[in-house]
């Protein structure tokens, strides 16, 4: 009965989060908000880079430990250091569906709670990163300090997002919830996955 409860309140917590998501499917959305205004929505406004956020933020609550504020720290340089590779003109290879592909990975190793032997969960968030970063060079040319506080305000904002859907669903047994909502992103990364191919 309690892991019938658990599933249903990932499953309403799944619910919720594509709903949330909905506005990210507006490709055309045009906002005159100034340097913080454009850095803040830009992730917030495409599907696969704000489920990739939470993605960190629900992995880094179900892993707990340091990892609550590794995951943040590793997710902000990661992105930094991939708008910057972007910006000096270097090819980062399948560009294009390296951050579809990370949201799968993080929501599989969610919903089934791996753990890497070898790689470790931050090399993985921080890969994750470098990707969603990258194609932002060609957004923001010359963008100034204002644009990346925007930007990694809204970073910070999905990342907070999921570590509380972890804490609300993680005292389940198993993490029932949590985990049913990392396959819930899973299966967005591959259906998004099989639109771009």
């Amino acid at each position: 009965m309690i892991a019938k409860s658990a599933a249903l309140r990932g499953f309403v917590a799944a619910l919720a989060l594509v709903g949330w998501t909905l506005p990210a499917l507006a490709r055309d959305i045009a906002l005159d908000s100034g340097a913080f205004g454009l850095g803040f929505g830009l992730p917030l406004f495409h599907l696969t880079g704000l489920l990739a956020f939470i993605a960190i933020g629900l992995w880094s609550g179900l892993l707990g430990g340091g990892t609550v504020w590794q995951f943040p720290a590793l997710t902000l340089l990661g992105a930094l250091a991939g708008c910057l590779i972007g910006g000096a003109g270097v090819a980062l290879p399948f560009s294009d569906l390296g951050p579809v592909a990370g949201l799968v990975v993080v929501g599989v190793s969610i919903a089934l709670g791996l753990q890497f032997p070898i790689i470790s969960p931050g090399v993985v968030v921080m890969v994750l990163a470098l990707y969603l970063g990258f194609p932002l060079a060609q957004m923001v040319r010359g963008a100034h300090l204002w644009y990346w506080l925007g930007f990694g305000s809204a970073a910070l904002l999905g990342i907070s997002g999921g570590l509380g859907l972890a804490v609300m669903l993680g005292r389940m047994p198993m993490a029932l919830g949590v985990r049913t909502v990392g396959a819930a992103l899973a299966a967005t990364g591959v259906f998004v996955w099989l639109d771009r191919i």
